[in-house]
């Protein structure tokens, strides 16, 4: 079987996600800036977000939002994640076959330290 790879500037892999017209098979990198479940899990804020690339409409999981609206307590927000993801990886969404590391090469002469949010920034 052939396969054909197009290789797209990200204003147009955006538009085609949003728009549900990225093809039967994308790959997709979200890497989030603060490490937060929150900040991933927000790609999925509503059934149709336009972040929400597969259109996933699972009621437990949505119903979670609206309970974290509600709460201010910590622990409380951390348990609602918890049965947030649960739902996600119950319900799986996305296909999970691919994680792509963030590899660096290291020189004496360079003082840089990699950002979470794995933007580079070159002066």
């Amino acid at each position: 079987m052939d396969t054909q790879v197009d290789l797209l500037d990200l204003s147009v892999y955006v538009l085609l996600t949003r728009q549900h017209e990225a093809g039967p098979l994308f790959l997709l990198g979200t890497g989030g800036s603060t490490w937060s479940a929150l900040y991933d899990m927000s790609d999925l804020s509503a059934p149709n977000a336009g972040t929400n690339y597969t259109g996933w409409h699972d009621p437990a999981f949505f119903a979670g939002w609206k309970q974290l609206e509600q709460t201010k307590d910590a622990a409380e927000q951390q348990r609602i994640m918890n049965e947030m993801l649960q739902e996600f990886h119950a319900g799986a969404p996305w296909l999970m076959l691919y994680f792509q590391p963030d590899v660096y090469g290291v020189s004496n002469r360079i003082h840089w330290t990699p950002r979470a949010d794995e933007n580079i920034t070159v002066y």
